[in-house]
């Protein structure tokens, strides 16, 4: 496995569409999405609930905030995939359409629904019906960058709501503990300090250890780790089996 990642011919077998370079990008990806978040308002006074709308990779990054803002937030955020809205959604509730294409079918759908029931309402997206829909009728709408596949589009579906409920003090710890974090990321890499395991010396086993090691150290409470419990072990395997795994498959 080693010398295969070591051999960058392997990549780019396994990665038409440059997914590597897109992920080695999501540090700058999170920053441009933060600025391009700045403008996005809500009026009135904070919702009794956040629902936000979205299929596949558009509906992720309402799972990871849900799961961030578990305690923190004063009034439930839910996360919806289908077609109808539950029957709670009023004007008190604030609708999150989120489609990177603005094509999705059920998100169409279920935001009609929640539109017709007088909900407050924000679109993500790049273009498309949504889009439309936003301009037209004057609703808040964060234009996303087109170009990336949606599954690579996290960081800008993400930090719309980000800031939209660090407004509302929904965020654990807000703007303090993100500059405590930097502090302390900044302390870490001037002292070199690196956890490692033995036996391992390959770049991409180090990087595992990074991720996996600060997660399972911090993470504990299972609302806050059931994204990532989910969706990181469903990545890994379709990844893996395109890019480690070359044997021949047979449609049945």
């Amino acid at each position: 496995m080693t010398e295969r990642l070591d051999d960058p011919a392997a990549y780019a077998g396994g990665d038409p569409r440059k997914f590597g370079e897109l992920i080695r990008g999501f540090a700058g990806q999170i920053a441009d999405a933060a600025r391009l978040a700045e403008g996005l308002s809500v009026e009135g006074p904070p919702p009794r609930a956040l629902l936000v709308l979205g299929m596949g990779g558009s509906a992720a990054a309402g799972d990871l905030v849900q799961g961030l803002c578990h305690e923190a937030a004063p009034f439930p955020v839910e996360v919806l995939r289908g077609y109808t809205v539950p029957a709670w959604v009023g004007p008190d509730t604030l609708v999150v359409a989120s489609s990177y294409s603005g094509q999705t079918e059920e998100t169409q759908a279920a935001f009609e629904a929640a539109r017709r029931r007088g909900a407050r309402s924000v679109v993500l997206s790049s273009g498309g019906a949504l889009a439309e829909r936003a301009r037209r009728e004057g609703l808040s709408w964060v234009q996303l960058p087109s170009g990336f596949p949606p599954r690579a589009a996290l960081a800008f579906l993400l930090m719309p709501l980000v800031v939209l409920l660090d407004r509302w003090r929904a965020v654990p710890g807000g703007s303090a503990a993100r500059e405590e974090e930097d502090r302390h990321d900044r302390a870490e890499e001037e002292n070199g300090a690196v956890r490692e395991e033995p036996g391992v010396h390959h770049p991409a086993e180090r990087v595992h250890l990074r991720v996996r090691l600060p997660l399972s150290d911090h993470l504990a409470e299972p609302e806050e780790t059931r994204w990532i419990e989910v969706r990181h072990p469903a990545t890994l395997d379709r990844r893996d089996r395109v890019l480690l795994d070359r044997r021949p498959r047979f449609r049945r």
